[in-house]
């Protein structure tokens, strides 16, 4: 929970701190990984206006890894109407599947 609240007040830094001419877009939700995927893809509707980045955090673990490595989510492919988050091994970044369900909470940011 702590790294929620975290993000929570990050939130209105990255939005006062936006310099452009036009106001940062901030959109956030969660949603459900279930066990057995070690990836997943966020659908974006309406589609960002513009690039953005984005950040993930699992919510119903702590200190979350299927094996005794060293593990991460790792956000990639963003496009206008999705983003692909993977699990993955901190080693070599390959893909883990997860062992358990996971809530993946998500916020983005209009750069």
């Amino acid at each position: 929970m702590k790294t929620l609240s975290t993000l929570t007040l990050a939130v209105p830094l990255i939005f006062l701190v936006s310099t452009g001419t036009q106001a940062a877009e901030l959109r956030a939700g969660s949603v459900g990984w279930t066990s057995g995927q070690a990836g997943i893809t966020i659908n974006l509707t309406p589609a960002v206006t513009g690039p953005y980045t984005a950040v993930v955090q699992q919510t119903n673990t702590a200190g979350y890894s299927p094996s005794g490595e060293c593990t991460y989510f790792n956000v990639l492919k963003e496009t206008a109407t999705k983003f692909e988050v993977q699990h993955k091994t901190c080693k070599d970044g390959t893909p883990v599947a997860l062992d358990e369900n996971v809530t993946l909470k998500w916020i983005l940011v209009t750069q």
